[in-house]
This record gives structure tokens, sequence and C-alpha cells, in this order.
């Protein structure tokens, strides 16, 4: 979504959809895209976009502040377990912290 918000208003055609070029233009630092609004740098355009967007993930909620740091909530981690189903096993990600929501202890 952020993605698609930042460029609505943007011709992006001579990046070739290349994400560098649409990021930080090309060699020279040239920007590669037009923009109705005349902000022709990808970078600047995503921190902004980000910087006003509210958004739940499955990390929990992501509010940017204008310093470019999500001050909603805990930090989640995750871990990789080894499980088994219908005898086969496999690899599984689980919450580990915060600790009020981890389904399993974190090792």
């Amino acid at each position: 979504k952020a993605l698609e918000a930042a460029f609505t208003t943007c011709n992006i055609g001579a990046t070739g959809g290349n994400a560098h070029a649409l990021l930080f233009g090309d060699t020279n630092g040239n920007p590669l895209i037009n923009c109705q609004d005349g902000q022709n740098f990808g970078k600047q355009r995503i921190i902004d976009t980000l910087t006003d967007m509210y958004f739940d993930t499955f990390y929990g909620k992501v509010i940017f502040s204008p310093f470019r740091q999500n001050f909603v909530g805990h930090v989640r981690a995750l871990q990789v377990k080894r499980m088994t189903a219908d005898l086969q096993p496999y690899l599984a990600p689980m919450v580990a912290l915060p600790r009020s929501k981890a389904v399993q202890e974190f090792v």
C-alpha cells in the first residue's frame, strides 16, 4: 500500500521496473521519475508516505513518528521451532516475544 500510495501521481516508466532506479535515480543520482507534485526522489516519497500511514501487521500496529520510528507497541520476535504433523517434521515460525503473545517459551 505504501508503494502504491507514494507513486500514484508519478510517471515511473523511465525506471524500467528497476527498484533501485525508482528509489535512487540513475547512476548520477538524477531522478528517473516525474511526479505531479515535483518531488521526484522515490526514497523520500516512500518515507513521507509511511510517516502519514497507520496500519496493522502480523507484528502489531505500525505508526511512524516524524523521526521515522515506530512508536506503537512492543517489538515482536519470532523463533523457528521444529514441529511434527502426520509424522512429518517441519519448521514453523512461533511468536516468542512479547511473552504475553508467546506461543512457546523463548529459547
